[in-house]
């Protein structure tokens, strides 16, 4: 089955007029946004010197007139809902303390959970370095962590035509997706929306 174009989504879900600080690659608006530059004292590409912030992404949000409140009536996926207390305790679940993503020789992403905080803590693969080393929060200088985590691997290919290598991941194709909580995993292959055993 061939994924639908891009801008089938842009015009169903209307978020044409979302695009802050995106680019033009197909037609659709785009607002500035703002942000800031910063190499930490470090010889790193110019790609990498750009952050933004919760204030600077409010600003972009309210120069192009979008409103960041939106009212939604269930979870984004089929887990516990956080709004009633309920818990997943993952139990029966495979171990899942390491996770390490392999994007190339030289892009790794790896998370280590952490029994005391209950949560993973994240690391990226620094060529310069020779290892891996705590990605961290540009706004409190502390070490990125996440309760969860959900980790989709899916077909990706450039978007056919003059896209600027814009990639396009075609969930819909099939591939594997995997969640992590409480030290523990599970997962398996994706066929509409994510597989039951991670629902």
């Amino acid at each position: 089955m061939k994924a639908p174009p891009c801008t089938k989504f842009i015009s169903v879900y209307n978020y044409s007029g979302l695009n802050i600080g995106g680019k033009n690659y197909f037609n659709t608006p785009v607002h500035t946004h703002v942000a800031h530059r910063d190499n930490r004292g470090r010889n790193v590409a110019y790609e990498h010197t750009e952050f933004t912030s919760g204030k600077e992404i409010r600003q972009a949000a309210a120069n192009a007139g979008i409103g960041l409140s939106h009212d939604y009536d269930t979870t984004f996926f089929r887990f516990a809902d956080y709004r009633t207390g309920a818990e997943n305790t993952m139990r029966g679940t495979a171990s899942g303390r390491t996770i390490r993503i392999v994007h190339s020789d030289n892009y790794k992403t790896s998370f280590s959970y952490s029994a005391l905080s209950r949560t993973y803590k994240m690391q990226m693969y620094s060529h310069a370095a020779g290892g891996f080393e705590s990605t961290v929060d540009e706004l409190n200088g502390k070490q990125l962590s996440f309760d969860n985590l959900l980790v989709c691997f899916a077909p990706i290919a450039a978007y056919p035509g003059d896209s600027g290598d814009v990639q396009q991941v075609s969930y819909i194709s099939g591939g594997e997706a995997y969640f992590f909580s409480r030290g523990r995993g599970t997962g398996g292959p994706l066929g509409e929306g994510l597989p039951r055993s991670i629902r």
